[in-house]
């Protein structure tokens, strides 16, 4: 750290004498150089020590911890919330789609013009420069030019389309949101509760072992390629909550076959979805 710590901090002090003579100005260059060479080497030296932990230690640092249940409905109430507010760009009435698209442009624009015409919207000041220098900050005689002026108020202006945009979204998903959040305050101690039997369950996949997800009469069956099976009741991410969610949401909106009815198939007999329960990264999902 001290090796990055001493050119960070002499190319400040001698970016300060930058523009007084040549050689204040390629030493402030040189230390700026040496601080960003020796700040990728460390980023490269915490990136092996990261992952050679993970490789070393992978099991028990993916292990859920049971006291974290709190932490984990958090995060699955939070999620839940957004779900409930989810729009699509179809349903946002036409005057807050083409504000909100012509603003955001418009400060795109404004931030490429800051970068590839700075010179044309303000006058140079350096570091070294005195501030006493200035007799305002717009004209001539200070900072900004009449185009830089400009350019300032079209960003300012353009946060009428997100401003827009977001009260019209907070007002439109104010119901389901508040639906949401009442079942999830219902629904909070029966996920906890199987949350935690899930993690104090909880076993790591021997290595090369390929994880089968069956639906049987909804209780989900880990089957590995050894032959043995695991069945859970309830996968801890709150599948079974969002179906029940989403059953709810399509009989209020007269939605009489669901995405899951439409999933459904025909299995001995027996009705059963085929949407899986489970989804592992890098692992084929068999039903």
């Amino acid at each position: 750290i001290i090796f990055f710590i001493i050119p960070c901090s002499l190319s400040g002090s001698f970016y300060i004498k930058r523009g007084t003579s040549e050689v204040w100005t390629r030493s402030g260059n040189l230390m700026l150089a040496t601080s960003v060479l020796i700040s990728g080497v460390l980023w490269i030296i915490a990136g092996w020590a990261i992952q050679n932990q993970l490789e070393k230690n992978h099991t028990e640092m993916t292990r859920p911890l049971p006291q974290n249940v709190d932490l984990h409905w958090l995060d699955h109430r939070d999620e839940e919330l957004e779900k409930a507010a989810e729009i699509r760009w179809s349903s946002v009435p036409g005057l807050a789609r083409w504000l909100y698209a012509l603003c955001a442009i418009a400060q795109i624009g404004v931030c490429h013009a800051f970068y590839f015409g700075a010179s044309a919207l303000f006058h140079p000041f350096e570091v070294s420069d005195s501030i006493d220098d200035l007799k305002s900050w717009y004209g001539d005689g200070g900072i900004v030019r009449p185009g830089g002026l400009a350019a300032l108020i079209v960003f300012c202006m353009a946060w009428i389309g997100p401003l827009t945009f977001r009260a019209w979204r907070t007002l439109a998903t104010s119901d389901a949101r508040r639906r949401a959040s009442r079942d999830l305050d219902l629904q909070e101690s029966a996920w906890k509760e199987k949350w935690r039997s899930w993690a104090e369950n909880w076993a790591p996949e021997p290595e090369g072992t390929e994880v089968k997800v069956e639906a049987v009469s909804d209780v989900q069956v880990l089957t590995h390629s050894g032959g043995s099976s695991t069945a859970l009741d309830e996968p801890p991410s709150g599948r079974q909550d969002d179906r029940q969610q989403r059953e709810r949401d399509h009989a209020e909106c007269g939605d009489a076959t669901s995405e899951r009815q439409r999933a459904g198939t025909v299995i001995g007999g027996v009705a059963e979805e085929a949407l899986p329960l489970f989804v592992y990264a890098n692992r084929q999902v068999d039903v």
